[in-house]
């Protein structure tokens, strides 16, 4: 299954929305990251909050948890950003280890655990922001990835 992401532009607050193939809105996401800490909430299509972001403190790589929004003491994944020539996560989703690479020119990412691959995600630069195609075997996980994809983002290109 694919989902497309799509960070909205000129926002003064970190806005995405989350489409699945038929262009119907699948997801939001929405809060404030900065280049130290902050949090985002997603939701599903009918506004029911399903998890939250959090950018915990680390000054030198970026780092990421997931929790889900009724138990925030539940923790579903997290992000650590890794020293290397090309984008690099370490992942934990579960009792999963995941990795996460990307190209030198940060525009295709795989997600694989012992070269087995769980999710790839491509980004698409356009004109007013940026899309992500995120591209999904587990719809079950989809809100942990689409959650995954933001932190990239973030990460990468919009650390304030």
């Amino acid at each position: 299954m694919n989902l497309f992401i799509r960070k909205k532009a000129y926002n003064l607050l970190d806005r995405y929305d989350i489409l699945d193939d038929t262009g119907r809105l699948a997801y939001t996401a929405d809060g404030f990251l900065t280049r130290l800490k902050g949090s985002l909430v997603m939701r599903d299509r009918a506004g029911a909050e399903l998890l939250t972001l959090r950018k915990d403190l680390n000054p030198l790589f970026c780092q990421y948890t997931i929790a889900s929004f009724e138990n925030p003491e539940k923790i579903l994944a997290t992000m650590r950003q890794q020293f290397s020539m090309r984008p690099q996560f370490q992942l934990s989703v579960g009792d999963d280890n995941l990795f996460l690479r990307g190209n030198l020119r940060a525009t295709h990412f795989d997600i694989f655990q012992k070269e087995e691959p769980h999710a790839r995600i491509l980004r698409r630069e356009l004109r007013w922001g940026e899309t992500y195609i995120l591209s999904v075997s587990n719809i079950q996980e989809a809100p942990v990835y689409c959650a995954l994809a933001t932190a990239l983002d973030n990460a990468l290109f919009h650390n304030r």
